[in-house]
């Protein structure tokens, strides 16, 4: 399906709110064809673009739209749906249509989660990046990157308001009223991520981003800054059919906080949502609806309720389940509750979550936190709402589907990986010995064959002894060991 969307930061943009229901969908698709194209929009100055959604009608009328196409549809209702009717993305009610700014998306998956994009022509010409504060390698790296851009490709490149004004004089400060940003580039970790995506307005869609690892373990930052002229190059060349462009969509939550007295405050978390019991001592009790319907009374430190993308961080922690980024649903886990029986919940991301403060609470107030900020108190009598975005953030991959999370979870998390897999400690009795293989360790018997000490690896004539690392780390043991 060509899926034109456009936003009001540049040529480049994928994004689509994705919140519909299922059976809904299978029931109204059957009159459309699965690779239906939306026309081609025209490209306008930013001073005229005007967003357009098409959004989840109330449930009365959701209900009202299926009846009405069940009874209209010449098959029969008996919930069998072949997989193009149940999977149909040509919904209006769970997809937007935004004004194009020059570049087009083609979903290659039913979810609407994965798709390849490509460039409308004189795109890219801006590019926003966004670097990891007080870091001086991420410094020097976006000033390689700026100059690689400007020269090379004569692209504009725009920096932050704070890091231009006092490390980048020659860029412009990034203004999202003012510049029309084609693709943003982050040099940090998840959190930069996090911190890029809040720079931009609630309620518009974000232009493609590529993230460089430049932080600790980073499940949002695949790609290596050492290379980043060849991921560049990728990301410049969109339109070659032999090297497509991958983009996943990953799910946000708009949070509203509904203070008693009527004062509301909105936020927007790529990750998590995370309500606990702050600086009380007490445990805190939530109450805990979905879609209108009460679900269950918590009694715990806290609930977190988390995305797909924020399933591998406080979620996983906590006891939850790792989740794919494309899979459409919301995870709901306790933090230490007083039950053995609560375990955690996975929820269509379509379901409103509503969580309350009840006035039988021993804790007067609780702690409200978005993707690990805000740290806003709830009050007795406060009610938090959470409900999807409706534009996700469209995350660069060169690999298809879900790929490059499946390489993060083995990677960085070692995944179902068996100890055998990895290097042990030496013996004390072979730090005397550099050239002899370590007794119980990688070179015993029965321990498992390293790439370094594979005869390939291995220089020619020398027999494979220990790494210096691990005898670094030995020494490092045995001098705390005797504090």
């Amino acid at each position: 399906m060509m899926f034109t969307t456009g936003l009001r930061s540049g040529g480049a943009t994928c994004s689509a709110g994705v919140h519909g229901n299922g059976t809904a969908q299978a029931v109204c698709g059957r009159r459309h064809r699965r690779e239906s194209v939306l026309p081609m929009q025209t490209r306008q100055p930013a001073s005229s673009q005007v967003l357009r959604h098409v959004l989840l009608p109330p449930p009365a009328q959701q209900a009202t739209v299926a009846m009405r196409a069940a009874a209209d549809s010449d098959q029969p209702n008996n919930n069998t749906f072949s997989p193009a009717d149940l999977h149909n993305p040509d919904d209006g009610w769970t997809q937007t249509s935004e004004l194009v700014q020059g570049a087009t998306v083609k979903f290659n998956d039913s979810a609407q989660r994965r798709a390849v994009m490509h460039w409308g022509p004189g795109c890219p010409s801006t590019v926003l990046i966004v670097k990891k504060p007080a870091n001086e390698e991420a410094t020097e790296k976006m000033r390689e990157i700026a100059i690689w851009l400007a020269s090379h490709k004569g692209i504009k490149v725009v920096a932050e308001r704070p890091v231009a004004a006092t490390e980048f004089p020659d860029l412009e400060a990034f203004d999202p009223q003012e510049h029309c940003v084609d693709f943003c580039v982050t040099l940090g970790g998840d959190g930069t991520v996090l911190h890029l995506a809040s720079l931009f307005e609630k309620d518009t869609p974000l232009p493609p981003i590529i993230s460089f690892a430049m932080g600790s373990l980073g499940f949002l930052t695949p790609f290596d800054s050492k290379d980043f002229a060849y991921y560049l190059t990728r990301v410049l060349s969109a339109d070659n059919p032999l090297a497509p462009l991958y983009i996943t969509l990953r799910s946000r939550r708009q949070c509203k906080l509904k203070h008693v007295g009527g004062r509301m405050q909105s936020f927007n978390a790529l990750n998590e949502v995370v309500i606990d019991r702050g600086s009380s001592p007490a445990a805190v009790l939530l109450s805990v609806f979905t879609d209108g319907t009460f679900l269950t009374t918590i009694e715990a430190d806290g609930l977190i309720i988390s995305t797909p993308s924020g399933s591998t961080a406080y979620s996983m922690s906590a006891g939850g389940p790792m989740v794919a980024p494309s899979v459409p649903c919301s995870i709901l886990t306790p933090i230490a509750p007083l039950s053995l029986s609560f375990r955690p919940l996975v929820i269509p991301e379509s379901s409103e979550i509503l969580i309350h403060l009840p006035d039988e609470a021993r804790s007067h107030t609780a702690r409200v936190s978005f993707d690990g900020k805000g740290g806003l108190r709830m009050r007795k009598g406060s009610v938090l709402r959470v409900t999807p975005a409706v534009h996700p953030i469209p995350m660069i991959s060169m690999g298809m589907l879900d790929s490059d999370w499946y390489e993060a979870i083995t990677d960085k998390l070692k995944w179902n990986q068996s100890l055998r897999e990895f290097p042990r400690i030496p013996s004390t009795a072979s730090l005397s010995e550099e050239d002899t293989p370590f007794v119980g360790g990688k070179g015993a018997v029965g321990a498992a064959p390293s790439p370094r000490q594979s005869p390939t690896a291995s220089s020619p004539g020398r027999s494979p002894g220990p790494d210096p690392q691990e005898l670094e780390q030995v020494r490092y043991i045995q001098r705390i060991s005797k504090m």
